[in-house]
């Protein structure tokens, strides 16, 4: 499972390019909104959490971010770090 954050303002764009790119490897792939985890910090700057599961999927996505496709913020993070890191 791999794990990517990114502005909540940006999920659509995000959405429309994974797809465009999927859809063209193999007929039938993509991704929806059922893929995010909304994590709100405040009105200016409330993220989102992309996580899949898909191996696929976070080929392409880290391939796309080191071609540094995306016209926003997008960067791979890992979860249980960040939860380990509380305890």
């Amino acid at each position: 499972m791999a794990e990517y954050v990114l502005q909540d303002k940006d999920k659509a764009a995000f959405i429309n390019k994974m797809n465009k790119v999927l859809s063209q490897l193999k007929p039938g792939l993509g991704v929806d909104n059922t893929s995010f985890v909304d994590v709100p910090e405040n009105k200016d700057d409330d993220k989102t959490i992309f996580v899949t599961g898909d191996p696929v999927e976070e080929k392409v996505l880290d391939q796309l971010i080191d071609q540094k496709i995306f016209n926003f913020k997008i960067k791979k993070i890992s979860l249980k770090e960040i939860l380990q890191s509380i305890k």
